[in-house]
C-alpha cells in the first residue's frame, strides 16, 4: 500500500498544475514533506522524495529556491552514500548490506536526475561549480558505475556543471 501511495504522489507531481499547487512557493505541505523524507530510512519514502524533488525542479525559480535551501547538497550526500553502498555490495556481494543493488541503482538514477534538473538554471550551475563539492564526487564515481542508465545520468550531471562555465 505504501508503494502505491508513493507512486500516486509521483504521478500527481508530473502534472504542471498539481506541481505548482503542491510546491506553493516552497511552503506547500507536500513539498515540505518530500524535503523531510530526504533523510528517511524507508527506501520507498526516500525514493519518492527524490523523484518528487526532481519533478519540482522542472521550474527555474523553484530550482533557485531549492539551491538556496541546500537541497542540492542534501542530494549529493544521498548520491555519495548510495554510491558507496553500491561499491560495498560489489566488493562483498554475499555480505550483509542494508539495501540491495537494485535499490542502490534506482536511488542513484533518481538522485542524479534531480541534481541535473537543479543545475539547469545558469545561476545554479555557477553555485554548484563554485561550491566545488559535486565535481570530485561525480568524477570519483564515474569509473566505478556499471549500470548504463546511472552512467548516462552521471554524465548529464557532470555536463550541467561545466556547461556555461569559463
Amino acid at each position: 500500500l505504501m508503494k502505491q501511495a508513493c507512486d500516486l504522489i509521483i504521478m500527481v507531481l508530473t502534472g504542471d498544475e498539481a506541481m505548482h499547487l503542491l510546491y506553493n512557493h516552497g511552503e506547500g505541505e507536500v513539498y515540505k514533506t518530500m524535503v523531510g523524507w530526504l533523510t528517511h530510512k524507508n527506501l520507498h519514502l526516500l525514493t519518492t522524495s527524490i523523484l518528487a524533488i526532481g519533478n519540482f525542479a522542472r521550474q527555474d525559480d523553484y530550482c533557485m529556491k531549492m539551491m538556496e535551501d541546500k537541497i542540492y547538497d542534501r542530494l549529493l550526500d544521498i548520491f555519495e552514500k548510495f554510491h558507496n553502498l553500491g561499491l560495498a555490495i560489489k566488493e562483498d556481494p554475499n555480505g550483509q548490506h542494508p539495501v540491495n543493488m537494485a535499490s542502490v541503482t534506482k536511488i542513484q538514477h533518481a538522485v542524479l536526475s534531480a541534481l541535473r534538473n537543479l543545475t539547469v538554471p545558469m545561476q545554479n550551475k555557477k553555485v554548484a561549480a563554485k561550491n566545488g563539492r559535486a565535481a570530485p564526487i561525480f568524477l570519483d564515481a564515474l569509473p566505478t558505475v556499471e549500470d548504463h542508465h546511472v552512467a548516462y545520468k552521471l554524465l548529464a550531471a557532470i555536463r550541467m556543471l561545466v556547461d556555461g562555465q569559463e
